[in-house]
C-alpha cells in the first residue's frame, strides 16, 4: 500500500496469525498512512526507525521463541512489557543524554485488545483509555473492535498526525519559546477571545516547560488525550455547547448554528480524535457579541436562537451534563435539581464538577462511593 503520499507509518504488532489484515489494509486504504504487521519476534530497529505510531496486542499468547527463554527479564509477558521494551531502544544511550539531547525521534505507542476489560481489572470502560494509558507510559489504549471501524481508523491517523507536526512544533533547537510552542500546538492564534483562552490552558496544567522539548511534544498530546479532552476544560464537547445555547440541537454539518460557530472550533493536534470540539473562550466571547452583552440571560438566548434558527430548549431551567454509572459522560441534559455532584479518581481539579442522577446514584453502588460529601444529606433524604 506504498505510495509517493504516505505521511504516516503505523505498525501492528500481533502475534495472532489470524489478525485481521486484510481487513485493516483495506481500513487504511486510501489514506495517507502506510500500515505493516509483525509478529513482535519480527520487529526490528529498522521498524522502529520509520514508524510514527506504533500499536502492541496486549495478549502475546502464540510467541514460541520468548516461551523458550527461562529468563524472567528477557520473557515479556504481555504488550506493555512489549511497548517497554521497545520504547526504550528508541533512547540516545546514557551517556550521550543531557539537557540538550533527546530522543532522536517521536513514536507514539498504544495497546489494543478485545479483552481490555480483563486486561485492566474491570476499569470502567469511559476512563478506561486514558487512566490506563496515563498509567502505563501510553498514549492510548484501543479496543480491537473500535479498531477495525472508521471511528478507529480516524484516531488513529489523528495520533500520527500529533505525532509528526508536534515533532516538528518541539524542536529542541527552535527558537520559539514553550509558550509560543504550545500555542502554535493548540493553533491559538491571536484573537479577541485569545488571552482568555490561554489562561484558560495555563489553568489545565498544560506540560508547557520541563516536558515538551524532552519528548518532542508527545507530553502534549498525552496532556490532550488524558487530561483534557476527556473532560470539560477550556474546550467544550457537543452536549456542553448545546447546554451553554439551551439547543436542543446543533444541526447537521453545515447548519446555520454550526456555520456561525465555525470559527470556535479548536483546530489543533488531536482535533478529530474525539469529535468535535470548542473553545469555550470563543463561544462565549460570540454569545457576548451575538447578545449584545446578555449573553447570561435566557430570553436573549431565545431570541438568538430565533434570529439563527435553531430549536430553542424553552423546558431547560438549569441544565447541566452528567455521567452514568459507568463514568460515562451522557449526551442527556439533566436539570441541576435532579443531580447531585460525584468525584471520580481521576476527574481534573481543573474540570466543571461532575454531576449524577439522584436517581442513578440510587441505584449504583459505585456511584454512591463517589458522591461529593457534601451532597450526602441530600442524597439520605431523597
Amino acid at each position: 500500500m506504498t505510495t509517493d503520499d504516505t505521511r504516516y507509518k503505523i505498525l501492528f504488532v500481533d502475534d495472532d496469525s489470524d489478525s485481521p489484515q486484510a481487513r485493516l489494509r483495506e481500513l487504511f486504504e486510501g489514506t495517507s498512512a502506510r500500515v505493516d504487521i509483525l509478529h513482535p519476534e519480527d520487529v526490528l530497529d529498522e521498524n522502529l526507525a520509520i514508524s510514527d505510531v506504533i500499536i502492541v496486542d496486549y495478549f502475546l499468547t502464540d510467541w514460541d521463541e520468548r516461551d523458550e527463554v527461562e529468563s524472567a527479564a528477557r520473557s515479556p509477558r504481555d504488550g506493555l512489557a512489549v511497548v517497554a521494551s521497545l520504547r526504550s531502544r528508541l533512547l540516545p544511550k546514557l551517556g550521550q543524554r543531557s539537557s540538550t539531547r533527546f530522543p532522536d525521534r517521536a513514536v507514539a505507542f498504544a495497546l489494543w485488545s478485545s479483552n481490555l476489560a480483563e486486561a485492566t481489572f474491570g476499569l470502567p470502560s469511559y476512563v478506561l483509555p486514558q487512566v490506563f494509558s496515563r498509567e502505563n507510559n501510553l498514549e492510548w489504549a484501543f479496543n480491537r473492535s473500535d479498531i477495525l471501524a472508521p471511528e478507529g481508523v480516524a484516531k488513529i491517523l489523528a495520533l500520527a498526525d500529533a505525532t509528526v507536526r508536534l515533532a516538528t512544533i518541539w524542536e529542541p533547537e527552535d527558537s520559539r519559546q514553550p509558550a509560543d510552542q504550545l500555542r502554535k500546538s493548540l493553533a491559538l492564534a491571536e484573537t479577541r477571545w485569545s488571552d482568555e483562552a490561554w489562561n484558560d490552558v495555563l489553568n489545565c496544567r498544560p506540560p508547557l516547560n520541563e516536558l515538551g522539548e524532552r519528548t518532542k511534544g508527545m507530553a502534549v498530546a498525552r496532556w490532550l488525550l488524558h487530561r483534557v479532552l476527556p473532560y470539560p476544560t477550556f474546550l467544550m464537547d457537543e452536549c456542553e455547547l448545546r447546554i451553554r445555547l439551551r439547543a436542543q440541537s446543533l444541526g447537521n454539518d453545515g447548519s446555520p448554528l454550526r456555520e456561525a460557530l465555525y470559527a470556535s472550533r479548536y483546530q489543533g493536534v488531536m482535533e478529530s480524535f474525539a469529535g468535535t470540539r470548542w473553545w469555550r473562550a470563543a463561544v462565549e466571547d460570540w454569545l457576548y457579541e451575538a447578545t449584545e452583552g446578555d449573553s447570561s440571560n435566557p430570553e436573549a438566548l431565545e431570541a438568538l436562537s430565533e434570529s439563527i434558527g435553531y430549536e430553542f430548549a424553552k423546558d431547560w431551567r438549569r441544565p447541566v451534563a452528567v455521567i452514568d454509572h459507568d463514568l460515562r459522560r451522557s449526551d442527556l441534559v439533566q436539570e441541576l435539581d435532579d443531580v447531585l455532584r460525584v468525584r471520580p479518581d481521576d476527574w481534573p481539579v481543573y474540570a466543571d464538577p461532575a454531576y449524577a442522577l439522584v436517581s442513578e446514584i440510587h441505584a449504583s453502588d459505585e456511584l454512591r462511593r463517589i458522591t461529593d460529601p457534601l451532597d450526602l444529606d441530600r442524597l439520605r433524604s431523597t
